[in-house]
């Protein structure tokens, strides 16, 4: 096994995305990277394997291969498919409302951890329709790379954005019962995004994703590491964390906006998970 660099690929260290084509694709060794991958199959069909499972690919099928994934080709037929590389250090991703989106929680974080599980069963699977718009938007993303006009790396990952938003819709809609699984999962995470400042409670949460509680704690230890309410904790002082290096409010002001109505108990669960308090952690580096 071998490893691929992002020097090997992105032309800069600016770059957020790279448009690759295999028409065809090659059999292809087990390898790993140092970027994520989004894999759009056009056509054709092969297997998809990793160290331990092997996976039929075909036409309209999309997955995300996270950056430490070992994976590679084989028993290729007219395989053709687009690789967009992505970084996310160069990619505000979740951006704005996507992570509201069920689907883009299923997709980029849910399929990736379940693929064993699932058999490669909850992947998304276009429907030809879908393909042709998403062809379209994969031609407008190579155009804009391959014409280097002013703002094209901005043109590119707009477009890439877009992408990703109409493929987060289109798991949406999925109807698959593997899918379908992965989605109520999907719910419960996006349900704690959109609400990240309020008191959630577990029978909410039981409500909102149509989970008994049991599951819902297996399933978020599975995906995040940690019970559903702890996530939503963290999650909360993540956002302090922000507020805290890149205003100038008070510890106060902070507390109330990241979901804490008692800023000794905000100061506290602070404590607690970044070992310091806020007043330290806002002069460290």
């Amino acid at each position: 096994m071998f490893q691929l660099n992002r020097p090997d690929f992105f032309d800069s260290d600016e770059e957020p995305i790279k448009l690759i084509r295999r028409s065809p694709q090659i059999p292809y060794p087990l390898h790993n990277h140092d970027f994520s991958e989004l894999v759009i199959v056009l056509s054709g069909t092969g297997v998809h394997f990793t160290k331990d499972h092997e996976y039929r690919v075909n036409a309209g099928d999309v997955f995300v291969i996270q950056g430490a994934t070992s994976h590679g080709y084989k028993e290729i037929q007219d395989l053709c498919l687009v690789n967009l590389l992505f970084r996310m250090d160069q990619l505000p991703l979740p951006f704005m409302d996507i992570s509201y989106i069920p689907g883009y929680q299923a997709l980029f974080h849910l399929e990736p951890r379940y693929r064993q599980v699932h058999n490669f069963a909850s992947r998304l699977k276009l429907k030809s329709d879908d393909l042709i718009r998403v062809s379209s938007l994969i031609d407008r993303i190579e155009l804009e790379y391959k014409g280097r006009q002013k703002g094209y790396r901005y043109m590119g990952a707009l477009l890439f954005m877009e992408l990703i938003g109409f493929l987060s819709r289109c798991y949406d809609s999925s109807e698959s019962v593997q899918n379908l699984e992965l989605l109520r999962i999907a719910r419960g995470l996006s349900y704690l995004e959109h609400h990240l400042t309020e008191k959630i409670s577990l029978e909410t949460l039981k409500a909102e994703t149509g989970m008994s509680i049991s599951s819902l704690n297996r399933h978020f230890k599975r995906v995040t590491g940690l019970p559903p309410l702890e996530y939503h904790l963290r999650q909360r002082i993540r956002r302090a964390c922000t507020l805290l290096k890149q205003t100038d409010l008070n510890i106060t002001e902070v507390a109330y906006r990241s979901g804490f109505d008692d800023s000794n108990y905000f100061t506290r669960q602070f404590k607690k998970v970044m070992e310091m308090a806020p007043s330290r952690f806002r002069k460290s580096d």
